[in-house]
């Protein structure tokens, strides 16, 4: 599923929570949701198994807690086909509810896990020069070689090796 479908299905998501007065338990539910269906179990159920995606949603109310808007949107998603996409859609909503608190989500890429002070010097940074408070998850990347790549929306901050090498391949090919 593309990113910007999926932010759809947030944003639907998102707006039903907020009428409801429901944010925070969506974001609870969303974070079990995402968990169960990144699993290889239920993946391998949803692809191969004669058993319909409703059924699937059916058997999985209980262990996901779900209320009854959770479940309608459960649902949706099955006659969709598109439950495979919940940790997308999970990521998305998570962007809506920064958005909601005036905070930027962001990634920070590195080949190694970043110590927490490192961490939140970062955010700092980066929370003084968007004018808007940063929250950053730490992702493993090998393929950045050293240095960090930091993705908040639609910004990339490239300061990796591999992206310096880029450059420097790119300046030199003119």
């Amino acid at each position: 599923m593309s990113s910007q479908a999926a932010s759809i299905y947030a944003r639907a998501a998102f707006e039903y929570a907020s009428e409801q007065g429901e944010i925070a338990s969506w974001v609870t539910w969303f974070d079990r949701a995402a968990q169960v269906f990144a699993l290889d179990e239920i993946k391998d159920t949803i692809r191969l198994s004669q058993l319909g995606q409703r059924e699937l949603v059916e058997s999985l109310t209980e262990p996901l807690q779900s209320n009854q808007g959770q479940q309608h949107f459960l649902w949706l998603l099955a006659d969709k086909k598109r439950l495979l996409a919940i940790p997308v859609i999970q990521k998305a909503f998570q962007v809506f509810c920064s958005e909601a608190k005036q905070e930027i989500a962001a990634t920070v890429a590195s080949v190694v896990p970043l110590r927490k002070t490192q961490l939140q010097s970062l955010a700092d940074e980066l929370t003084q020069r968007e004018g808007q408070s940063v929250t950053l998850e730490n992702v493993l990347d090998p393929t950045i070689y050293g240095g960090v790549v930091v993705r908040m929306g639609d910004k990339v901050i490239d300061r990796s090796i591999r992206g310096s090498f880029m450059k420097l391949q790119k300046h030199m090919l003119g």
